[in-house]
């Protein structure tokens, strides 16, 4: 959380007859995420209140081309804030942003780029889910990554979907229980 945010340095190093062909060093964190009904949002074990903003990846003139010091800028401001908790609406966001969030001690929420429609095309579905897996296993040993989304505004009622409303229900089952199954935190 946002008192101690402590990451440790894990190093892999791959051998091949004793001699080392690849070394890999990722930061992780540990911990423990639960919602319980008496003691609401746990961290930890602990209660932990979560208080949270939208960020959107985008500056005028820039668009999502961000730098460093844009995505840092952005986090102080959501640290001015106090916020525990950010969304990093309606896409995955850069590794960069990742390791603020791992660094802040801030739980995020990300998700895949699935806006107001779904299909029902077999296309469609497969997109969404190589798009889940792909977040999960790139997000994997971030400690700030709490919640995982699949959608965004589905069927609001300002869309006028083509052909009529399809049922989102199977489908969002379906990547609900692919998420558990590859990150069962």
């Amino acid at each position: 959380g946002r008192k101690d945010p402590y990451l440790y340095s894990v190093k892999v190093t791959l051998l091949s007859d004793g001699h080392p062909r690849d070394i890999v060093t990722a930061t992780t964190g540990l911990r423990t995420v639960a919602i319980d009904n008496a003691r609401g949002f746990l961290l930890n074990d602990s209660p932990y209140p979560v208080h949270g903003v939208n960020r959107h990846q985008e500056k005028l003139d820039k668009g999502w081309a961000l730098s460093h010091a844009d995505n840092v800028e952005d986090f102080q401001v959501i640290d001015e804030i106090g916020a525990s908790a950010v969304r990093l609406a309606h896409y995955q966001q850069s590794e960069d942003v990742h390791d603020i969030c791992d660094r802040a001690g801030l739980l995020c929420w990300e998700e895949i780029p699935n806006v107001e429609r779904v299909s029902a095309s077999a296309a469609f579905e497969q997109n969404a889910e190589e798009q889940l897996r792909e977040m999960i296993l790139q997000g994997y040993n971030h400690p700030s990554i709490v919640w995982r989304g699949i959608f965004n505004e589905l069927n609001a009622n300002w869309i006028k979907a083509p052909g009529g409303h399809v049922d989102p229900v199977p489908m969002l089952q379906k990547l609900y229980s692919l998420g558990k199954e590859l990150d069962p935190t």
